[in-house]
């Protein structure tokens, strides 16, 4: 698994896997956030 830059890779799994979570964690929170207004509109 690479970064952005591709030359410079993920030292490790547990890396990676934490640059993972802190990004799909504010991205389902939007997403949730968006669904809720359709539903209550």
């Amino acid at each position: 698994m690479v970064r952005v830059n591709w030359r410079k890779p993920y030292s490790d799994a547990a890396v990676a896997l934490q640059a993972l979570r802190q990004n799909i964690e504010p991205i389902s929170g939007m997403f949730n956030w968006i669904l809720r207004r359709q539903l209550l509109a």
